[in-house]
């Protein structure tokens, strides 16, 4: 199991604040970008009602904070199969599952999962990327130059799932998976655990 839906959604008024924190991202066409310089504030319409959710599984936010995922890609565009990372103390340690929440995009964008190639296998290697703001960055992903060499390279995936984000779900993060994505505006909430997927949703 990679993926377990749920029915929490943000409140009106809270995604209205999350939109009119991210809205000068859609000024310009990119692909993809895990925006660190503005967390959502835990105290803040949206982070209260976040927390409050989490806490039904006895879960918090300080791995990560409340960041968001956006894009506003011109084209459609192939995921980058990659495992999740973060760095702590200049380690880096796996994010072993993610907490998603849509607030614009297209639902049938759909996500992939290969369990055979997790954390920790010798297939990862790491590559670099940039983000929109210039900033580059080492992360595991599947040997290639390109997505499609990636995905020539990893084969079929396990599991593979659209309408995945209707409006939320725990997804698993520590195996190899990623994220078409269509273009116009996409605006991802996330929060990141160091717990396992199976553990989370076994509460």
């Amino acid at each position: 199991m990679f993926y377990y839906q749920t029915d929490f959604d943000f409140s009106p008024s809270a995604k209205q604040y999350i939109k009119n924190i991210y809205k000068h991202k859609f000024n310009q066409n990119y692909y993809h970008d895990l925006d660190s310089s503005k967390l959502i504030d835990p105290i803040s319409p949206p982070g209260r009602e976040i927390i409050k959710f989490l806490s039904k599984y006895n879960l918090n936010i300080k791995y990560q904070g409340i960041m968001a995922f956006t894009s506003n890609s011109d084209t459609w565009f192939e995921g980058n199969p990659h495992v999740d990372i973060i760095r702590i103390n200049g380690e880096q340690v796996p994010i072993r599952t993610r907490f998603n929440i849509m607030i614009e995009g297209n639902i049938n964008d759909t996500m992939y999962w290969w369990k055979d190639i997790s954390w920790g296998s010798d297939q990862l290697v790491q590559n670099k990327f940039t983000l929109r703001s210039g900033h580059s960055y080492d992360s595991y992903s599947i040997p290639g130059n390109s997505p499609k060499e990636r995905w020539d390279y990893i084969g079929e995936p396990s599991d593979k799932k659209d309408k995945l984000l209707t409006p939320s779900a725990f997804v698993r993060t520590d195996c190899t998976h990623t994220v078409n994505v269509s273009p116009g505006p996409r605006l991802i909430i996330t929060v990141a655990f160091a717990e396992t997927f199976d553990d989370i949703v076994s509460r």
